[in-house]
């Protein structure tokens, strides 16, 4: 909320007031004045504080940078060693200057409630203990007091002295409502719904819930564990680390007041704490089982981390991700060698001097370590306070425009940027097999607590490491290294070759992605037996099943996929919800998908998706159903159901984003945006089309680099050309088609075979189609199924080769070759019949009985051409539902009123393009603007205009102008709108209103030469020419009309 100087000072004012009002009623001293500036002062040295680390920050980027070396030079450790080391210094300097920060802080309080009674000594804990905190960490403190003086007024004192502290340190600005534990707001444990989006969380005190209360307040009685107090003598404090004190508190308490550091007071009395602690430790007779039930506890409450520790791509949390794992391997390491030393560095030292850990492992510990700290600071200082989001992939160079899709961003969060991904490489190079030897450290303890080097550099872990985020040729060439590494290891060789087989996929080369798959299947079955249910076997099922779907047969990999379900169900069980289930079940959806069998794939969706939330929770953003959801919208795409399929896409999307990052760059939003693309595409919403493809192609740009040739930076300027050809500014398409496939060619070879190649083509021949340059389009149409045959094999039946023939067919109709046409068609229906069966009902053998119907059609004979329209009507209604609204259905029934009104049943007609028509509106919208919808229109026109009616064919047509316009421009040339120009002129003509007719005329054939070329001979040009020759001859001006009729004959 903006406040004006009137309003800010009387918030001032009443913050006096209430320091006052605390003073005279709580701690019975009299103050007349409480001056205002204190709390400015003191923010203005915590800013110091955190530009000062800023500054020190960037001259350790200067002074030592590591990164810029080779992983196989030595230098690069040398370096990371004087980097970790100059970190190491920064910290300590952090926690000096909060140590004088907190110590001015208490001496303020203390000169105003006047001395204690007794000696004391504030004690910090947890990162200000561990010389690892931040100048925006919470403020974690408990106080000593005098043995002997513990008493009722002392303890009053000091609490008093902690709320005036409070008070001072809330005036900051930097606490965050929900850690007050306001019952009306947040009533912990019961309820926890208040969010505090406006406070930028720093320097405050740690929370009052009941699993914080790291102050000396302590904890209120709990329904299980009784009132805890940390402000005691050093004896009592001690007694927290008694074994029985221990299991009834919990061990978190006993671990925080383990690790503690002097703050201001007494320095003595934490003297006496530390030996009385030493003391209960070292105890021979608990503290070993002390050590290990501390450690268990410790593993068990930190497993998730411990279990998941490697690189996902995911938006990390940079606390409990990153810097969490080095201090509970060190704090695990200290418990087992009963070491009580509070810092951190100070722990790694004793650990190297004790001989406990080799010299090069505590160097290790000691870069990790670092590493880890400086991401959190470097993450706390990028969002100014306490924001653990940090995203380990690429940020995007520039931020999109504002977009319809804007409102999947509400609520999402700015995400601090690795500036180089290499220090991701070498915290994961340590922290992998750290976390191996942590537990091995625990499960042996012998002299040498790290039995081997916690720096692993083999291909196989940079391979990984690398395929995790998204750096594939990286994790190929490591890849690859580690096979050949990997020896006579069954079991190694096997892994790594599943890692590549799945690579193999994302470089379009499937057939090495099988052999590779096959090859780690049968060393699979060698090791575990060919009939056993394993879930190594089953994976390999899996990735088999994906590389059969990539080389177009779908049959074989559900055969594949189907293996690895009923292996998967003889594993876990037949009603359990297991994630790899429901990848599984993800994958018979892709297959039946491909094959046409849209509701059978969306019940796999469905069921993926089902156990998906049953496992990782019904809100939960999780990536496997991010993915699900974006596959339910590519069927509901299918089904024709776009709108449905947008919401899909649009939850998938927001999924991703608050898994990945608002603003960063990853391949799964990249083909969120393409889809959703796509999809406004098909609901006639090009520009928004546009601006997705837009979207994605930045980002893809931002992942891949703006110059490289990639896979899918090739696919969004296909997309990019589709939206521009719908737009009907098909050089702009064509441009997108030649970069497009100028990329293709550079990524798999000039003169290679390959199905993105395919694709191109036959975009770039229906563009040249659209143009009216048929013989170019038969060219492209042509090299696309010279192309297909040499990928597919000559004999093979696939559904491109089919797509290839009917593009033929196609140009050839427009050419007037409708015989040659309907031949081609028919060979195309005859492949697809042979894919999905005599019998079957699909889209592409609906779209072929469609085709073939308009050529019979064009050929005049009409019945054949109904009849082979009907076929195509009674299969998309199989597909799609009898009564259900889709585009196909509605394409056939306006092609089937168009036949009617060849035959001259005109009535007939009418009554199928109304059908069509209100399908359409109830698929995209009543009041959407849609060129199916404006065609009906046309259909409907002509219809009228057929029997008579041209008044209402005239209100059709300029029901259809007014919408073509609104879809592609108010001034843009296009086909459809020049022909609905021609069209009123030609109602007009027979209403006699001739001069009216001429200047739609004129504007139709203006249009038409801006779209097809002033000299370009085309028949729509020729049809209006003839148009205005008759409209002049018919108002007697016969020069002009000849002037016309001359023009015609010369096209």
């Amino acid at each position: 909320m903006a406040r004006t100087d009137k309003n800010k000072h009387s918030v001032t004012k009443r913050l006096q007031e209430i320091e006052q009002w605390f003073l005279q009623y709580t701690a019975n001293v009299q103050r007349n004045h409480v001056p205002s500036d204190s709390a400015m002062r003191q923010k203005k040295r915590l800013e110091e504080m955190r530009t000062r680390a800023k500054s020190q920050l960037d001259d350790i980027d200067q002074q030592h940078n590591p990164y810029q070396y080779d992983e196989e030079d030595p230098v690069m450790i040398a370096v990371e060693v004087e980097r970790a080391e100059a970190v190491k210094a920064l910290f300590k300097n952090i926690a000096r200057d909060r140590q004088e920060f907190i110590k001015d802080l208490v001496d303020e309080c203390i000169a105003t409630l006047g001395p204690p009674s007794c000696k004391y000594a504030f004690i910090g804990l947890g990162s200000q203990a561990t010389e690892l905190v931040t100048p925006y960490s919470d403020l974690e403190f408990a106080i000593l007091i005098e043995d002997g003086k513990d008493n009722e007024d002392t303890r009053r004192y000091f609490i008093n002295l902690t709320h005036y502290l409070h008070m001072k340190v809330i005036n900051l600005e930097e606490t965050i409502l929900p850690s007050m534990a306001i019952p009306s707001l947040n009533d912990f444990p019961e309820k926890d719904w208040f969010f505090d989006s406006v406070t930028p969380r720093g320097f405050a005190f740690d929370g009052f819930m009941p699993w914080a209360s790291k102050t000396p307040f302590g904890r209120d009685q709990t329904k299980t564990k009784p009132p805890v107090s940390l402000i005691q003598t050093p004896a009592e404090m001690a007694k927290f680390q008694q074994l029985e004190v221990s299991v009834t508190e919990g061990y978190h308490l006993s671990d925080i007041l383990r690790r503690v550091v002097f703050l201001t007071g007494e320095e003595a009395l934490v003297t006496e704490y530390m030996k009385e602690l030493k003391r209960i430790i070292t105890d021979y007779l608990i503290s070993r089982s002390q050590s290990r039930l501390c450690t268990m506890q410790m593993l068990w409450e930190h497993w998730e981390q411990l279990s998941t520790l490697e690189p996902t791509g995911q938006l990390l949390n940079v606390k409990k991700d990153i810097y969490r794992f080095p201090g509970v391997a060190i704090e695990v390491l200290a418990l087992c060698c009963q070491i009580t030393l509070a810092s951190t560095w100070s722990v790694i030292n004793k650990l190297k001097e004790t001989d406990k850990i080799h010299e090069d492992n505590a160097t290790h510990l000691t870069v990790l370590t670092s590493i880890s700290a400086e991401l959190r600071l470097r993450t706390y200082l990028h969002s100014g306070g306490q924001q653990d989001s940090m995203s380990p992939l690429t940020q995007m160079k520039y931020q999109s425009k504002p977009q319809e899709v804007s409102d999947t961003t509400l609520g999402l969060i700015s995400v601090f940027q690795i500036p180089d991904i290499q220090v991701l490489f070498r915290y994961y190079c340590r922290a992998i097999p750290l976390k191996k030897c942590v537990l091995d450290s625990f499960r042996d303890q012998s002299k040498f607590i790290l039995q081997t080097k916690i720096l692993d550099v083999s291909h196989e872990c940079r391979g990984r490491i690398s395929r995790k985020l998204f750096l594939y040729g990286r994790a190929k060439h490591h890849l690859k290294a580690a096979l050949a590494e990997a020896g006579s290891d069954m079991i190694k060789r096997s892994d790594i070759l599943d890692e590549l087989g799945t690579l193999w996929a994302f470089f379009d080369d499937s057939k090495t992605g099988v052999k590779v798959n096959e090859e780690s299947l049968r060393i699979r079955k060698s090791i575990y037996g060919d009939n056993t249910a394993h879930p190594d076997i089953a994976m390999s099922l899996i990735n088999l099943g994906s590389s059969w779907s990539k080389l177009g047969d779908h049959k074989k990999a559900i055969s594949y996929y189907e293996q690895s379900l009923k292996m998967q169900k003889t594993i876990y069980g037949e009603n359990t919800a297991h994630q790899d289930i429901a990848v599984s079940l993800q994958n018979l959806g892709l297959s039946w998908s491909e094959l046409g069998e849209y509701n059978k794939d969306i019940s796999y969706y469905q069921q993926s998706l089902t156990m998906q939330k049953t496992g990782y929770g019904d809100n939960t953003a999780h990536p496997g159903i991010a993915t699900t959801l974006h596959s339910l919208g590519s069927s509901w795409s299918k089904l024709g159901d776009y709108k449905k399929a947008i919401s899909c896409y649009k939850q998938s999307l927001t999924m991703q984003k608050t898994i990945y990052g608002d603003n960063t760059a990853h391949p799964d939003i990249a083909a969120s945006f393409q889809n959703l693309g796509s999809s406004w595409g098909e609901l006639g919403d090009y520009r928004k089309s546009i601006s997705c493809y837009e979207q994605s192609l930045m980002m893809q740009k931002t992942i891949y680099g703006d110059n490289t040739a990639h896979p899918t930076i090739a696919t969004s300027l296909n997309g990019l050309g589709l939206s521009w050809s719908n737009l009907g500014d098909y050089k702009k398409a064509i441009s997108c088609y030649k970069q497009s496939l100028k990329m293709t060619k550079s990524i798999y070879g000039d003169n290679t075979a390959h199905p993105d190649i395919v694709a191109l083509l036959i975009n770039l021949g229906s563009s040249w189609s659209k143009l009216s340059d048929h013989r170019k389009a038969i060219s492209y149409y042509e090299h696309s199924l010279k192309m297909q045959t040499t990928i597919y094999g000559d004999k093979t039946a696939h559904p491109h080769i089919a797509k290839s023939l009917h593009n033929l067919g196609f140009s050839w109709s427009e050419l007037g070759e409708h015989r040659k046409a309907i031949s081609y068609y028919k060979q195309s229906l005859t492949i697809q019949k042979t894919i999905y069966g005599q019998n079957t009902a699909h889209p592409d053998v609906a779209a072929s009985l469609n085709s073939i119907g308009s050529s019979w059609s064009c050929l005049g004979d009409h019945r054949k051409a109904i009849s082979y329209k009907e076929q195509s009507l009674a299969i998309n209604k199989t597909i799609y539902g009898q009564n259900n609204a889709h585009p196909h259905i509605a394409a056939v029934l306006n092609g089937l009123g168009w036949s009617w009104m060849e035959i001259g049943d005109y009535k007939k007609a009418i009554s199928y393009c109304k059908q069509s028509l209100s399908m359409r509106k109830t698929i995209y919208g009543d009041n959407t603007a849609h060129p199916d919808i404006a065609a009906s229109l046309i259909n409907i026109g002509s219809s009228w205009s057929r029997l008579g009616d041209h008044n209402k064919a005239i209100t059709y047509y300029e029901k259809s102008l007014a919408m073509q316009k609104t879809i592609y421009g108010d001034n843009t040339a296009h086909p459809t709108i020049a022909g609905s120009l021609n069209n009123i002129g030609s109602s007009l003509s027979e209403l006699g209103d001739h001069l009216k007719a001429i200047d739609y005329y004129e504007q139709s054939l203006a249009m038409r030469k801006t779209i097809y070329g002033d000299n370009t001979m085309h028949p729509d040009i020729a049809a209006s020419l003839n148009s205005l020759g008759i409209s002049w001859r018919e108002l007697g001006d016969y020069k002009k009309a000849i002037s016309y009729f001359e023009q015609l004959i010369n096209v």
